[in-house]
């Protein structure tokens, strides 16, 4: 199997959402939401009700593609050495991890429109940032997942991502500037200011099969 085939790809796509909406972490992470968004609401917390915190806890806490798993149980080996290329297997991967992280997404967004009496307005801003935040990160996500043996790969990635931006500020570099770097320097309810974080996404959804390709064969597996 040389190149990727869309029906395999939809196919093992298709099984890998399913997996992972099925995942009870998936559950947790909803839960998680829920509570910490409920609790900004109540307390007044910010002017986003503890909205980007609450989804950045979830998704570190529910995200999980499955790659060191699958690496561990030689699954992947399995899957490409018997019924898919190099390519399928990546694009599987990306796509399911794509589906999953839309529909976590929706249903942050749902659950803000109920706490926030309908307010579609604030639930669809704040989702549609952290929808691009996420995918944008899921390169280094995907790297946490191919070489490191977690569960929780997110979550490895934030803390990294958390110690280099303390280090970051430390050393004097505007807090300003780093949001920039970052791309999350926007205005609130301004869809144009999205515009470089939408790039990065972009570069995030083309980089993370590629990324999935080049460590299987660094770990020997293809």
């Amino acid at each position: 199997m040389s190149g990727p085939a869309p029906a395999r790809v939809a196919a093992f796509g298709r099984f890998e959402a399913s997996r992972m909406l099925r995942s009870r972490w998936t559950a947790l992470g909803v839960l998680v939401f829920l509570g910490a968004h409920a609790l900004g609401r109540w307390q007044g917390a910010g002017n986003d009700g503890l909205f980007m915190a609450g989804y950045l806890v979830a998704f570190a806490v529910s995200f999980g593609p499955g790659l060191s798993a699958d690496r561990g149980l030689t699954f992947d080996l399995l899957l490409v050495f018997n019924f898919l290329s190099p390519a399928d297997y990546a694009l599987g991967k990306s796509a399911g991890m794509l589906v999953w992280t839309v529909a976590f997404t929706a249903a942050c967004w749902a659950i803000a429109v109920a706490l926030g009496g309908g307010d579609v307005r604030f639930a669809t801003w704040y989702a549609s940032l952290l929808i691009l935040v996420v995918v944008a990160a899921l390169p280094f996500v995907v790297v946490a997942d191919l070489f490191l043996s977690t569960r929780l790969p997110t979550a490895a990635v934030l803390i990294v991502l958390v110690a280099v931006l303390f280090a970051l500020v430390a050393l004097g570099v505007e807090p300003f500037t780093i949001q920039e770097w970052l791309g999350i320097q926007v205005t609130p309810y301004s869809c144009p200011s999205l515009v470089p974080l939408a790039l990065r996404a972009g570069v995030g959804v083309v980089v993370t099969p590629a990324l999935i390709v080049v460590g299987l064969r660094l770990a020997r597996r293809v």
